[in-house]
């Protein structure tokens, strides 16, 4: 029967490749048409024409490499942004329409209105990092990380572009040690207010440049060996209008917010799903105070899975103090969106994270559905083998009675002893775990992180 489950494995393994949209490569998209080479014609000497200038690189948040404007149909401005925009790219402005980038000129984007979105369709999915839609290999993969989570981990922050800051503040819109590192500050400090751990980053990712994300991936990898459920990367935009950001959200003036989502990663239909669900928490306990999603092509280090996400407060003509507020408030809906608790806005409709008679923390709701989705496709796709292999129906049927009869009653006896083996294990280990010391560690600034806090493997989970 190992060559039933062998097969079994690699019949999934080959319907989630068949099942994989693969687009084609763009120098075979278009096959070059066949010419016949013919002779240059003679033509009088002429002086080599000049070179035309080579354009400097745009690099997103720069303040010097300019900001790109969206309109709609109707010529009118609905967003403007320091990061590049493609065809394809889409954004949900702040009264929740969807707008699909159709076409860009120069450092114009022309969008196409495509209604208002229903923020909390499938956002529920987001949350737990499980997605209803998507290819089967991308569900086999979520789930496979649902199964490895035994309860709510940490909020890990960190800044890939080190050196942002707010001019009315320091006087300059860029500088060594940014004054993004007081936001991301506010922001862990109001989720720790909900009761929630946080692992926050203080390493240095400068210059500002476009290999700043290359750089803050060692970072990125230092985060994760925490097991964060959700992970954060502060930035500030770098129009030159304080203005389309400044808002009164819950009493006080804010830098409003923008959520960004890379598209070029496995993770992107989780992570733009959890973005919808933290604005539709935000609308609830602090209206006003997400400006948009922008949903776009690049990678942000969003690839190394699900709930990684760009923050942008304000811009860099904005206060420092009206960031911070807005971090402040942003917290509010990041704790909420994870744990499901309350801010002064009321109550949230959270999918929460809920303890089990056990005493073990369980996710409840489509992550188990999922998880069982996959184990039926599994199955089903290896008795749909060993039908094709067999001597017809009745083959099958006498296959089928000796796995029932025998092969899984001598699993089951198998897995029993297993998990009475292991149990012993556990004892044993439980005195050792409990010499562990928690503390905290540091690592220089030219590449490491600077953890805030951590705890040992057993509360991780």
């Amino acid at each position: 029967m190992k060559r039933f489950w062998l097969m079994a494995i690699m019949v999934l393994a080959w319907l989630a490749i068949c099942l994989q949209p693969v687009a084609p490569p763009a120098a075979l998209a278009k096959a070059p048409t066949k010419t016949t080479a013919k002779a240059p014609a003679k033509t009088p000497a002429k002086a080599p024409a000049k070179a035309p200038a080579k354009q400097e690189k745009f690099v997103d948040h720069d303040v010097n490499s300019g900001y790109y404007t969206i309109i709609d149909q109707n010529g009118r401005v609905i967003s403007m942004i320091a990061s590049q925009v493609s065809v394809g790219d889409y954004l949900i402005t702040e009264d929740n329409h969807g707008y699909t980038i159709v076409r860009v000129v120069g450092k114009i984007g022309y969008a196409r209105d495509e209604g208002v979105v229903n923020l909390e369709e499938n956002a529920s999915a987001g949350l737990i990092g499980l997605s209803s839609s998507g290819s089967l290999w991308d569900r086999l993969l979520a789930a496979l990380r649902f199964g490895r989570t035994k309860g709510p981990g940490p909020i890990g922050i960190y800044d890939t572009h080190s050196d942002e800051s707010y001019q009315p503040t320091s006087g300059t819109a860029s500088k060594n040690w940014g004054d993004i590192y007081s936001v991301a500050a506010a922001l862990e400090q109001s989720i720790k207010a909900k009761g929630m751990r946080v692992i926050r980053s203080r390493a240095n990712h400068n210059p500002h440049d476009d290999a700043a994300y290359l750089r803050s991936r060692r970072t990125v990898a230092e985060l994760l060996k925490s097991r964060p459920v959700v992970l954060i990367d502060v930035h500030r935009d770098g129009i030159p209008n304080a203005n389309y950001y400044r808002k009164m959200v819950s009493g006080q003036e804010i830098a409003q917010v923008r959520l960004v989502v890379g598209k070029e990663n496995a993770s992107r239909s989780v992570n733009f799903q959890f973005a919808k669900f933290l604005k539709a928490q935000a609308d609830k306990l602090h209206p006003g105070l997400i400006k948009e999603i922008f949903w776009a092509v690049g990678d942000y280090n969003q690839d190394v899975g699900p709930r990684t996400i760009l923050f942008e407060f304000g811009t860099h003509l904005n206060t420092l103090q009206a960031a911070e507020s807005g971090a402040k408030f942003m917290g509010d809906v990041v704790a909420a969106a994870v744990s499901g608790a309350s801010g002064p806005g009321g109550n949230t409709t959270a999918v929460r994270i809920r303890e089990s008679k056990t005493g073990v923390k369980t996710q409840s709701g489509a992550g188990v559905r999922s998880a069982l989705w996959v184990l039926g496709a599994v199955i089903a796709g290896g008795l749909l083998f060993v039908l094709l292999n067999t001597a017809g129906w009745e083959g099958f049927k006498k296959q089928l009675r000796h796995f029932a009869g025998k092969e899984l009653s001598g699993f089951m006896g198998a897995a029993g002893s297993e998990e009475a083996g292991s149990k012993k294990g556990r004892s044993r280990k439980a005195g050792s775990r409990e010499d562990q010391a928690q503390g905290s560690q540091k690592v220089d600034a030219g590449g490491g992180v600077e953890i805030i806090e951590h705890h040992d493997d057993e509360e991780r989970g």
